[in-house]
């Protein structure tokens, strides 16, 4: 989740000369507080991205082995064993403008299911508040029609597509991966929902499986809680460091400290930030929730031109930053 959040705030960061983000580690102990897991787990379900896409390689015959490896191949009691040898092909010229800009859609879609979630236990399954489906499904939509255009021109350009791999792929390339025309079946990305808590119908067929199944459903959830603070916290390292650098006087020419630039956009980034951490948590972690709130209201205490104007106040609003930063150091259990 650290990665989404920082992609999704980048454009806030003044990127020159960033530090090095204060490392946390993730807690393995449960930290969720308030409602119980199994309340919880009546208010989130499961979403996970389905894609079919074209291959772009394919696996290299010995002729095209030999073709990829002319310069290396020798002869005699050195000669290379071609089946030990495993190369693969580019098929696809995936710099095409109309694939690109498949490309992009899609990753597009993925950023919003990224950002729209928590993390799960398990690769391809994230955590999704119930009240959050319909503007998750809304955006997703949205971004699923661009899809769709940009699918059906990567279909109609599909000759000019494989003829501008057959350029670059040149002697290897071979016509029969190419179909002459391309369904727009080949490219699809699904959305669903699939339920993190146990069937209820073993309720009734098979009352002890369903405990058991129950009960490794509240632990998943209890983990995944402890995953998504996790990386909340490390959002908030990461915004709290920039700031910090922001706020760092720096000698002029002169010789006097002086801070360099406005720090406008460090310090609204905590605004978006704490408006997505309270739409998007699923636990209630009460000392993580005043970290988040103190965090905005410090961010919030000056205006970026006063801490220009004042190296005094940059550096006792700094060292309130850091302050706060070291304290979501130790709530993390971080070593």
């Amino acid at each position: 989740m650290i990665e989404s959040i920082n992609a999704q705030f980048s454009e806030f960061f003044d990127k020159p000369s960033a530090p090095a983000p204060i490392v946390v580690a993730p807690t393995t102990q449960p930290v969720a507080q308030g409602a119980s897991t199994e309340t919880l787990l009546d208010t989130v379900l499961g979403v996970s991205l389905d894609r079919t896409w074209f291959g772009i390689t394919r696996s290299a015959d010995d002729t095209e082995k030999i073709s990829m490896l002319k310069d290396e191949l020798v002869s005699g009691d050195q000669a290379i064993n071609l089946k030990m040898v495993r190369l693969v092909k580019k098929i696809l010229h995936t710099d095409h403008p109309k694939y690109k800009a498949l490309t992009k859609a899609y990753a597009l879609i993925r950023a919003h299911w990224v950002d729209s979630t928590t993390p799960w236990v398990e690769r391809g399954k994230r955590v999704l508040k119930k009240s959050n489906q319909a503007s998750f499904q809304s955006g997703h939509d949205e971004l699923y029609n661009k899809f769709v255009a940009a699918r059906k021109d990567v279909c109609d350009y599909w000759p000019d597509i494989v003829e501008a791999s057959r350029r670059e792929i040149k002697g290897i390339f071979d016509p029969s991966l190419y179909p002459a025309a391309l369904p727009e079946s080949t490219f699809t990305v699904t959305v669903f929902y699939p339920s993190l808590s146990a069937d209820e119908s073993l309720k009734a067929l098979d009352p002890k499986t369903y405990e058991r199944m129950k009960a490794l459903a509240e632990e998943r959830l209890t983990k995944a809680c402890a995953l998504a603070e996790s990386s909340f916290a490390e959002a908030l390292q990461e915004l709290v460091a920039r700031v910090v650098h922001a706020l760092t006087p720096v000698p002029d020419d002169a010789g006097i400290l002086t801070v360099k630039r406005l720090p406008t956009k460090a310090l609204e980034a905590f605004k978006a930030f704490y408006e997505d951490f309270k739409k998007l948590k699923v636990s209630d972690h009460h000392e993580l929730d005043d970290l988040c709130k103190r965090a905005l209201a410090l961010a919030e205490s000056k205006s970026p031109g006063d801490l220009k104007d004042s190296v005094q106040d940059a550096i006792e609003v700094k060292e309130q930053f850091q302050t706060l930063a070291a304290t979501v150091h130790l709530l993390t259990g971080a070593k």
